[in-house]
């Protein structure tokens, strides 16, 4: 019997140049992207556990495979749904939110104006809460 299917919070991989009106991904074009922004963010999401079935024969997932890839053009919908995950698992960080966060990047000097308080996520000056 298999893990149960799991889908993971999409994460942001970068951005691609949408400012002609044409999205190339290898040999394909998708046009009529012009929303008014020269970018669009991709992102990825990930599954484990489940099974698959390929030719006639059906076998378990293995490791965190790329189930999606989405490309969004406007708006911010999955931004936030990446934030938020990334909010979730910054509270049960061993060392807290602050080191969490300072262990993904996250400069000094904005780690310098978070209050330590008890629910510093929740400031407005926080810089990377949605």
């Amino acid at each position: 019997m298999s893990e149960p299917l799991v889908i993971y919070a999409p994460s942001w991989i970068g951005q691609v140049d949408v400012s002609s009106g044409l999205l190339k991904i290898g040999d394909l074009g998708v046009y009529d992207t012009d929303g008014g922004y020269p970018m669009a963010n991709v992102f990825v999401e990930r599954t484990s556990g489940g099974e698959r079935i390929r030719n006639g024969v059906r076998s378990e997932i293995e490791g965190f495979p790329i189930s999606r890839i989405i490309i969004e053009i406007i708006g911010d919908y999955t931004a936030q749904q990446a934030l938020d995950a990334e909010n979730a698992e910054a509270e049960l960080y061993p060392g807290g939110p602050k080191e969490y966060w300072r262990s993904k990047g996250v400069s000094e000097e904005d780690l310098a104006d978070w209050d330590d308080g008890d629910y510093p996520e929740q400031r407005p000056r926080c810089p990377w809460r949605g």
